[in-house]
Parts: C-alpha cells; sequence; structure tokens
C-alpha cells in the first residue's frame, strides 16, 4: 500500500510542476518590438501593455486621436481625463462585456511625450493595442 501512495503523491508532484510550469510560460513577460507608423516609431509590447515615446507630440493631440480611433471603432468611452501634461482614455468595444476594456495613457516625460495602450482581456491583445497605436500615430501624421 505504501508504494501505491508514494507513486500517486509523485505523480501529484509531477502534475502541479508541470501545471506550475504551464502557467509560468503562459504569464512570463516577454518583450517584443516593432517599428509603428510612418516615421518608424518603435512600440515595446509587455503583456498587456503596448509603450512607444512619441517625442514632440502634446499629449492632448495625442489623447484626442487615441478617443477618436476609439470611437471610429465603435467604443464606447467610459473615462476620458485631460490635462496639457497627460492624461487617460478608457472605452470599451462594441459587443462585449464591461469586463474587456482599452486604456490609453498619455505622459510627458523628460524625453517627449510617452503613450501606453493596454487591453484587459485575459492575458492582453498585442495585435489589438498595435492597430490602435497605428491608426492613433497616422491619425497624428507620423
Amino acid at each position: 500500500m505504501a508504494t501505491k501512495a508514494g507513486v500517486r503523491m509523485a505523480a501529484a508532484a509531477a502534475l502541479m510542476v508541470g501545471a506550475l510550469g504551464l502557467v509560468g510560460g503562459l504569464s512570463g513577460c516577454k518583450t517584443s518590438q516593432q517599428a509603428q507608423g510612418r516615421s518608424g516609431i518603435v512600440a515595446s509590447y509587455g503583456r498587456p501593455t503596448l509603450t512607444a515615446d512619441l517625442g514632440d507630440v502634446r499629449p492632448p493631440s495625442v489623447l484626442m486621436a487615441a478617443e477618436e480611433v476609439m470611437r471610429s471603432r465603435g467604443y464606447t468611452i467610459v473615462s476620458s481625463e485631460v490635462t496639457e501634461y497627460g492624461g487617460d482614455v478608457a472605452g470599451r468595444p462594441p459587443r462585449y462585456s464591461s469586463l474587456n476594456t482599452l486604456e490609453v495613457s498619455v505622459r510627458e516625460t523628460l524625453d517627449g511625450t510617452q503613450i501606453k495602450l493596454s487591453y484587459n482581456k485575459p492575458f492582453g491583445d498585442e495585435a489589438l493595442v498595435r492597430s490602435v497605436l497605428s491608426d492613433v500615430l497616422a491619425r497624428l501624421g507620423l
């Protein structure tokens, strides 16, 4: 009997280690970089956030462009805060639960203006946030 119990414990331990490895692999934070827009701005994606430095673009202009992109895609704007130095816009996509939200955060930094886009779907959505950033850059002429 002791050997059957030992085998069961070993099997359970192996299963647990495998599950932890899978979760660790899924939640691992690999960063991918890709040029975006006509000006080749490099955007880095680290699940679930896409970050790009836009240079000398006024934060309110970036936020206005982001809100226009969201509205053109049918998003419902659930919050919008804009100042001269930054702000945030959040929207929910059409035909989705209230849990899915696209969030755009813009801040003035020492090097210019930085934009961060996040989609809070489980594990994020790199293709979506890159697509939104490309549309924002196009509206800004970048």
